[in-house]
């Protein structure tokens, strides 16, 4: 049905707007393949649409993929798009996801954005810092994520139980 409704709007091929709906679309039920063939034909990518296509294949448990597709915003920067805090966030996820799966693999990718939020002076509230102490945590380096914990200024309760958690794996 998606197939469907695609074919309908591609004399659409200008409004950005239709085509992430569509993207997002094949990403919530889950068709990945046929969001990632839908992506491959848009001719303009806003940040929502690198977002969507970057959270939907986090969620859908393809976060390799999802760094692919980050790389390759970045390469293409020069058209303005930027990473935000909605796509740190994904993307700290989804080294804590490849935690469970590669150690090696996920560490490097998560201090990779850990570097890149420092090189790029990006705001690293209580929100980054959680997700950063739980990146770091359960890929087994408690110590980094215990160092990141103390130079928070401000610290919730989500990131004490975070911490926690951390020191009892």
């Amino acid at each position: 049905m998606l197939k469907d409704c695609t074919n309908r709007f591609d004399f659409y091929v200008g409004i950005s707007a239709t085509w992430n709906s569509m993207m997002t679309g094949y990403l919530k039920s889950g068709e990945l393949d046929s969001a990632w063939e839908l992506f491959g034909r848009m001719e303009k990518r806003t940040i929502f649409t690198w977002n969507a296509i970057i959270i939907g294949f986090v969620q859908g448990g393809r976060a390799k993929e999802a760094f692919d597709f980050f790389h390759e915003m970045l390469s293409l920067s020069k058209g303005g798009v930027w990473p935000d805090k909605i796509m740190i966030l994904t993307l700290l996820s989804a080294c804590t996801q490849l935690g469970a799966i590669e150690q090696g693999t996920s560490i490097e990718q998560g201090t990779w954005v850990h570097n890149y939020l420092r090189v790029h002076d990006l705001d690293c509230d209580v929100v980054i810092g959680t997700a950063l102490v739980d990146m770091y945590g359960k890929c087994g380096y408690v110590r980094k994520a215990y160092d990141i914990f103390r130079e928070m200024p401000k610290r919730d309760t989500l990131v004490w139980t975070v911490m926690i958690s951390s020191f009892a794996e």
